[in-house]
């Protein structure tokens, strides 16, 4: 793998890793609670 792709998965991963812990709250604060019932379908 190239030095250019190790650094753009590390700052993919540092994205994630920052939004991570909020995701699942702001989501169901978007979805109105709904995704909670689209996972239970799934």
């Amino acid at each position: 793998m190239s030095r250019t792709n190790k650094n753009s998965e590390a700052k993919v991963q540092a994205l994630f890793d920052r939004i991570s812990s909020t995701y699942d709250t702001t989501n169901s604060a978007i979805s109105l609670g709904m995704h909670k019932r689209w996972r239970k379908k799934l």
